[in-house]
Parts: C-alpha cells; sequence; structure tokens
C-alpha cells in the first residue's frame, strides 16, 4: 500500500517509474536510475549561461525542422553531436556529454522563444 501511495504522489508530481528499466522520467525530461544516490548538482533544464550556446542551436534545428529544410537540421545535429551534445526527438530531450539535459521545444513560434 505504502509504494502504490508514493506511485501516485510521484506520479501527480510528473515523475513516472519505469521499473523494468529501473528508471525514472520527470515530465520536464530529467531522469535517473532508480535507487541510485543522487546527483551532486540537478541537470539543467533551463537556458543558462552554461547551456545557452546549444540551446541556440537546437532552436535554430527546429526552426529549420519546421521550414523542412532537413538538410540544414541535420547539419545543425551534427554540429551537436561533435561537440557531445545528443538529440532524442522521440523521446523530446538533449543531454550533453558532461551531464546537462534539456527538453526539446515544440513547434515553436517566434514570440514563444525565450532567451
Amino acid at each position: 500500500e505504502r509504494a502504490d501511495a508514493l506511485r501516485a504522489t510521484l506520479r501527480a508530481h510528473g515523475v513516472e517509474l519505469m521499473e523494468g528499466e529501473k528508471e525514472w522520467r520527470a515530465a520536464d525530461g530529467r531522469r535517473g536510475v532508480v535507487g541510485a544516490a543522487p546527483r551532486s548538482s540537478a541537470p539543467t533544464v533551463h537556458m543558462t549561461a552554461e547551456n545557452s550556446a546549444i540551446v541556440t542551436k537546437i532552436i535554430e534545428r527546429e526552426k529549420a525542422r519546421q521550414a523542412h529544410n532537413y538538410p540544414l537540421a541535420d547539419e545543425i545535429r551534427q554540429t551537436l553531436r561533435e561537440q557531445g551534445v545528443e538529440i532524442s526527438d522521440k523521446e523530446r530531450i538533449w543531454r550533453s556529454s558532461d551531464g546537462q539535459l534539456g527538453v526539446l521545444p515544440g513547434r515553436l513560434k517566434d514570440e514563444e522563444i525565450v532567451h
């Protein structure tokens, strides 16, 4: 009963437990290993001085995709990959080799992009 109550509380806060994968996933794209010690610093999910170049490139890529300019979008993805940033369109997140994590934007309008 207690485990079910905890699971319900987590779900209400946007966190799902993926038992088969021994992982938790938050609605904002954060994830972690079930039972692991907490990380020393929380993953980045907002534009900061440290990740602004990554977020800017991801926004450029999304605009290219919206314009159906797939060669440019692929070029931006490759540039990011060379800089240690992997994009998961299926999961709608990006991860960098230094542990940063962010949520991919959806279909954006210019007025929705905040720097």
